[in-house]
This record gives structure tokens, C-alpha cells and sequence, in this order.
């Protein structure tokens, strides 16, 4: 996979789990671009729903255990969380997703 580096200071980015972190060790902070064109973003979204739907389908077939437990539900919801900073690692290093302060090598 391609590297990413911090264009302020230079350093690599650390990513861990697969997860981009929210700013470098020199302050610099990454967030999303504004999307350029109308194709770029609908394929961006196809791409991040692809990504995204073994979760919605492990979702589909546990609802009735979600229903019953708030544990099951939790640990649900943080993998959620979990798989869309992947997902989003993933598009940033594929290139479909821009973010400022980040160069892709």
C-alpha cells in the first residue's frame, strides 16, 4: 500500500489498525477536502458502501439479538465505528478521498 506523509513536517503518518489519525505529532491536523465533482463524490459513497456492507449484513442477520441485549448493541455500535476509520483509511490511501496536510507516495 502507498505511504502517507505529513506535508508540514515530512514524518510518515502513523496508521494503526488501519485508522488515520485526526493530526500529526507537529500539530498539523487532516480533514477532508470539499469533493471536486458530483462523479468523484457518488463514487466515493459507492465505494465507502461496498466497503461498509459486511457490517450491515452481520447487522441484518443479528437484529433480533440486538433487540434482546444492550451489550451486543454497544459492542455493535463500536464496531461500526471501528470499520467506518478503515473504510476511511482505505478510500484516503486509494485515493478517492482527498485530505489536507497528507501526501500519498
Amino acid at each position: 500500500m502507498k505511504k502517507m506523509y505529513c506535508m508540514k513536517c515530512g514524518q510518515e503518518v502513523p496508521v494503526r489498525f488501519g485508522m488515520i489519525p485526526n493530526r500529526c505529532t507537529c500539530g498539523a491536523e487532516f480533514h477532508e477536502w470539499n469533493k471536486n465533482t458530483v462523479k468523484n463524490t457518488a463514487l466515493c459513497m459507492i465505494t465507502f458502501l461496498l466497503l461498509m456492507s459486511p457490517l450491515f449484513v452481520i447487522i441484518y442477520f443479528t437484529r433480533n439479538f440486538l433487540r434482546d441485549s444492550i451489550i451486543l448493541y454497544a459492542i455493535m455500535l463500536v464496531a461500526f465505528i471501528i470499520c467506518f476509520r478503515q473504510a476511511e483509511g482505505i478510500l484516503v490511501r486509494i485515493g478517492m478521498l482527498k485530505m489536507r496536510n497528507i501526501e500519498i507516495k
